[in-house]
């Protein structure tokens, strides 16, 4: 689905939250607003759509909302094991050569070792170098800083890295900051509205699930 289209559910989402906050503003004495829980939040959602103001899907998407701090990094993460990476050292020709369909729009640049993440890598800009004859190119010239987020955070706090970074993809570590996988903001997405997210370049529906079978086929080559 087109971007756009995603960011008008969010917002759209985080309007229909606010809007019953501000009805209680009104409604409940100067003071009391403290008072009001997610629960109560929960529980007006509930209610609308039972009398018919909101939808399943619409009040499907509160309650998500509610839960994305109760939600870690982990569970949503790809792991590492089937996580797909680039070497540092690799030009764009033998990255296109060995995928020549770039399947993954970002991918985690690789120094030493699995642990030795240096940066990321655009599938854009892969196949722009390629476009412009520049086939030498390695996956270091043309990397940029990767953001990474810890395993045990919650999805809100993914959610907020992701917005102040103004960045799609995370590299996901443990607390002595070995790899673990990566999260991307389609995850945080497909979180809170409940679905997987497609983005029109992709031709594999579920990419983490891609990932593992690919995985697996490797492992029985």
């Amino acid at each position: 689905k087109p971007c756009g289209s995603l960011l008008r559910v969010v917002v759209w989402s985080m309007t229909v939250l606010i809007v019953p906050i501000q009805i209680l503003k009104r409604v409940l004495p100067k003071g009391e607003l403290n008072l009001v829980s997610r629960d109560d939040v929960a529980a007006i959602a509930d209610l609308g759509e039972e009398r018919g103001v909101l939808n399943e899907d619409e009040e499907a998407i509160i309650h998500n909302l509610l839960r994305l701090r109760d939600i870690l990094v982990r569970d949503v993460m790809t792991p590492r094991t089937v996580m797909k990476t680039v070497q540092s050292d690799s030009t764009v020709l033998e990255v296109t050569e060995s995928m020549p369909v770039l399947r993954f729009s970002r991918m985690p640049v690789l120094g030493s070792d699995n642990d030795d993440v240096l940066g990321l890598v655009l599938r854009s800009r892969i196949l722009r170098a390629s476009s412009n004859d520049e086939h030498g190119a390695t996956m270091h010239d043309l990397m940029q800083p990767i953001t990474r987020i810890r395993m045990e955070q919650s999805v809100e706090e993914a959610l907020d890295i992701f917005l102040e970074s103004k960045q799609h993809f995370a590299l996901v570590t443990n607390e002595f900051g070995g790899t673990e996988g990566a999260v991307t903001l389609e995850d945080v997405f497909e979180t809170l509205i409940g679905e997987e997210i497609v983005d029109e370049l992709d031709e594999v529906e579920d990419m983490r699930e891609y990932a593992r079978e690919q995985a697996a086929l490797s492992s029985e080559e």
